[in-house]
């Protein structure tokens, strides 16, 4: 969200269309406005943070509107005539909607699983009464955050939003093509992650956006809200764009800076992505002196508490991690096809032959195998005491799961 409120800053002065370039400085005299993306986006961030984690969809939906009503109301923001509901629902007002997809961006930050996401993103949606297409943008958005932030490559949030979403990331260099982004066949959302898979940075992100031509407001929100989890962004960036809003709304960014510092994956804490999952490994050894179905339901159990609590496997790969044609998860052969391969430490990870790996849920590992038909389940530590998890068997552990949120 954070990301967000610094692109819109940087996009609010090129609303009306006007294009200034990919080089031009991101803070500058014309800089200082912020649209209502960046305090709609505090209204649901602040709903959802005054909200319990395990809360159902309808007290999500009530906490978000009520929020958007006061900041709409003039507590803190817009103080705009008439009632925020009315506006949500007249057709006439639904070009200016068109940056509400961006408002959930929080939801990805907020929740433990990609389950509960969708459910926060789903419901904040709704307390906005949002087209089918928004809704489903809202919740693409705040999954490609989760997805993101949790560590994964391009391809792999690229792979899930096309398989969940049928929304497939076009590049960006097609997108450049069109000079009008308003008229092309992409939508804002398709075109802020086009930007994000592109860049190197979070700063060029945004100059991605930047090189758009038309109005690109929404784009850029959108952009900075991804790439700030796929990127994080550099502290005086952070420092500079937010003194720019207001004290109200700085509380908000200040809080959620607070609650969600550490939820992202930066490339350089594998072992702490993992700290816990080795008490799966541990359980083996123990279940081991159980009888046999009491000792397979124990770390069956084990490993659905270490899903539920956020945990996440090593998974070996190969290719270019930011190829879609050439990467690829690693597996092994069995009888009821392919078994993808999964470790819980670095340590198991180095038994076996020298590979690169990323950290995934395994929540993600468990809902991804059941999207292949060619494979049939995970092998967790295959090079010392393994466990095999059938796909029906991973599709138990995430059923159990969601009847517990």
């Amino acid at each position: 969200m954070i990301g967000l409120i610094l692109a819109d800053i940087v996009g609010e002065p090129l609303e009306d269309g006007s294009y200034r370039g990919r080089d031009r400085q991101l803070f500058d005299e014309d800089s200082g406005g912020y649209s209502d993306n960046t305090i709609m986006s505090c209204a649901v961030a602040e709903a959802l943070m005054n909200t319990k984690v395990n809360v159902f969809s309808g007290d999500i939906r009530e906490k978000v509107f009520a929020s958007l009503e006061k900041y709409w109301g003039g507590e803190i923001g817009f103080d705009y005539d008439g009632s925020f509901d009315v506006w949500l629902r007249d057709p006439e007002t639904k070009k200016e909607r068109e940056g509400a997809v961006s408002w959930v961006s929080a939801a990805g930050w907020l929740y433990y699983s990609i389950d509960k996401v969708r459910e926060a993103a789903w419901a904040s949606a709704e307390a906005m009464h949002l087209s089918p297409d928004e809704v489903r943008d809202v919740e693409a958005l705040a999954c490609a955050v989760y997805n993101a932030r949790i560590g994964l490559p391009s391809v792999l949030i690229s792979r899930a939003l096309w398989q969940d979403f049928d929304i497939e990331i076009p590049k960006y260099e097609k997108v450049k093509e069109l000079k009008d982004i308003k008229d092309g066949p992409f939508t804002p959302l398709m075109e802020a992650l086009a930007c994000v898979f592109a860049a190197l940075d979070f700063e060029g992100a945004l100059r991605n956006a930047l090189a758009l031509q038309g109005d690109i407001s929404t784009v850029i929100a959108l952009t900075g809200a991804v790439a700030e989890a796929y990127f994080g962004i550099p502290e005086d960036l952070t420092r500079d764009g937010l003194s720019y809003i207001g004290d109200d709304l700085r509380k908000v960014a200040d809080r959620f800076r607070d609650i969600t510092r550490g939820f992202r994956y930066d490339g350089e804490k594998t072992a702490d992505m993992l700290a816990g999952t080795s008490i799966i490994k541990e359980c083996c050894l123990f279940a081991g002196t159980l009888k046999k179905h009491e000792g397979f339901y124990r770390v069956m159990s084990v490993i659905r508490d270490r899903m539920y609590q956020g945990g996440m496997f090593l998974v070996p790969y190969g290719g270019d991690i930011n190829d879609r044609e050439t990467f690829e998860l690693r597996t092994l052969d069995a009888e009821d096809g392919a078994l993808l391969v999964c470790f819980t430490s670095e340590d198991e990870c180095k038994k076996g032959p020298e590979t690169n790996a990323i950290t995934i849920g395994i929540d993600t590992v468990f809902d991804m195998i059941q999207k292949h038909e060619e494979i049939g389940g995970i092998v967790i530590n295959p090079f010392s005491d393994s466990i095999h998890i059938t796909k029906a068997g991973a599709r138990n552990i995430l059923t159990e799961r969601k009847t517990e949120l």
